[in-house]
């Protein structure tokens, strides 16, 4: 007979497992969505701007072709913490699927999150994978999408990935729509 405590433990590590992607440890897309439910709620009642960014690591297939898999998994883990050391303790980065990733940015506006993202691709852009003799530049494109009053969540995110697949147009690297106003965060 399993004890409560264990009982306890069991359902904490499966929730822990339903909710998050189990390569890289961040939140995955099913989590993602109920935190983004969470905050447009949150936008409704406090008037406070919500935005995403929809990122893409440009041409992982040829990281994968080139060093194999397991490369490819130790690229997106070591990319998960990059992201994670590059955003605010408020903000949530999710494995979207595949090499996408989403940042979710509450109290943020679309010109501020401009500013995360170029920090999180230029993060991205300077760090370098080691796998075993390799040094593997890498670099993202990343769409901007800020929350309006008259949208639901699934227009936000394609929204945002309108915007990445325009910085991948744009010829990748970059951050789309690109802001000129500077702010500091």
């Amino acid at each position: 007979m399993i004890s409560f405590k264990s009982a306890l433990e069991l359902g904490n590590k499966y929730q822990q497992l339903a909710l998050s992607d189990p390569l890289t440890k961040l939140a995955n897309r099913r989590n993602a969505l109920t935190i983004l439910q969470h905050e447009k709620s949150r936008v409704s009642r406090n008037n406070e701007p919500l935005s995403i960014l929809l990122c893409d690591l440009d041409h992982f297939k040829m990281v994968n072709d080139k060093y194999g898999h397991n490369c490819g998994d130790m690229v997106l883990t070591e990319l998960a913490q990059v992201f994670t050391q590059s955003v605010r303790q408020q903000d949530c980065v999710a494995r979207w699927g595949g090499e996408e990733f989403l940042f979710i940015l509450p109290q943020t506006s679309a010109e501020q999150a401009s500013v995360i993202a170029e920090k999180i691709r230029t993060n991205v852009h300077h760090h370098k994978v080691h796998f075993l003799k390799h040094e593997i530049s890498l670099t993202i494109s990343i769409g901007i999408s800020q929350l309006t009053d008259d949208q639901n969540i699934d227009e936000l995110i394609n929204n945002a990935d309108r915007n990445l697949y325009q910085a991948k147009k744009n010829g990748r690297n970059q951050v789309y729509p690109q802001q000129t106003t500077s702010i500091g965060l």
